[in-house]
């Protein structure tokens, strides 16, 4: 079911602009339903008071999970485990695959791939 705006930014977005990462979240939400054409997005707040997006992509039809981030953050291989059991437990569900939705100065984002454990390498037209 596509998302009808009615107002921008839509309430659902509002309501965690008190987050100190909201601009992240913002940027990210608006590139997902606006030019990616994303559906049926969702805001989690994570108990790291950070936020994670749910959706469903148009090319595949999966839902994926976002987490909006700043190019200047550092991200190591500890915060991504800490940041995949903080989803998975709140979401309750196992999955593999997070997207960083990464925000630079220039409002420029870049959305990179990542996966718990070691997947095996695909060719490029695959999901």
């Amino acid at each position: 079911m596509k998302q009808r705006l009615t107002t921008f930014p839509p309430p659902e977005l509002k309501k965690y602009s008190f987050l100190e990462t909201y601009t992240f979240l913002y940027s990210v939400y608006t590139d997902l339903l606006l030019s990616q054409l994303w559906e049926e997005l969702k805001i989690h707040q994570l108990p790291s008071n950070r936020s994670i997006i749910q959706g469903i992509s148009p090319q595949n039809h999966k839902t994926f999970y976002v987490y909006p981030c700043s190019l200047e953050e550092s991200i190591s291989i500890k915060k991504i485990c800490e940041l995949y059991n903080e989803v998975w437990n709140i979401l309750g569900e196992d999955k593999q695959t997070l997207l960083l939705g990464i925000v630079s100065p220039d409002s420029t984002i870049v959305y990179y791939k990542i996966n718990n454990g070691l997947i095996k390498p695909r060719k490029n037209d695959e999901d």
